[in-house]
């Protein structure tokens, strides 16, 4: 299953949830479902795609502008 491990900025240029990509929620501080990013998920700010911010981290899902879902994350 491909992933990434999120950071203080990352851009994901070809997520695709046909795919199966997840992206890694792993040793972020506060966040440890679905629920503690949702409210976070941005599809305003970047045109045409998607930044997810989490504390100090912050991934950008470029040229994405799907609905996102906890099937999309994983979380330790």
């Amino acid at each position: 299953m491909p992933g990434q491990t999120v950071g203080t900025d990352n851009t994901i240029e070809d997520f695709s949830q046909s795919q199966h990509d997840v992206i890694e929620f792993i040793g972020v501080a506060g966040v440890h479902s679905f629920a503690d990013i949702a409210p976070y998920i941005d599809q305003t700010s970047v045109p045409g795609s998607t930044i997810i911010h989490a504390g100090a981290d912050q991934v950008t899902l470029a040229n994405f502008t799907g609905t996102l879902t906890a099937h999309d994350f994983l979380f330790a």
